[in-house]
């Protein structure tokens, strides 16, 4: 069997064609898994991100007062808002005491 030069050049040529079409793809192959790699890996540290954010919320809400401690809390503000209203009440009367007092130096002549 007689191998014609030709025939030679023509299946070398094939042969180099697919083997640079599969070097291709497979150098694109690579690019994409280093990118995809690349990718899994953030989305890793962002979700380590997130879960230690959501340890340290859950941590946080485990010292949040409950509904009955604000109740309590909201009374207590109430209960000295009355007060102060009491004091701000007694303050004033003080004050007019004071203001009668001086005019009725001011009127008798005791001033200093």
């Amino acid at each position: 069997m007689t191998w014609d030069p030709e025939m030679l050049r023509l299946a070398l040529q094939l042969i180099t064609t697919v083997f640079t079409i599969a070097g291709g793809i497979y150098a694109a192959f690579i690019a994409i898994r280093k990118k995809m790699q690349s990718q899994i890996d953030e989305l890793r540290s962002l979700t380590q991100a997130l879960n230690n954010r959501i340890e340290l919320l859950e941590r946080d809400n485990h010292y949040a007062p409950t509904q009955a401690d604000m109740t309590e809390i909201r009374n207590s503000i109430s209960q000295m808002g009355q007060a102060m209203s009491r004091v701000d009440g007694r303050l004033e009367g003080v004050g007019r005491a004071v203001d009668i007092m001086h005019n009725h130096m001011m009127a008798s002549g005791q001033n200093d």
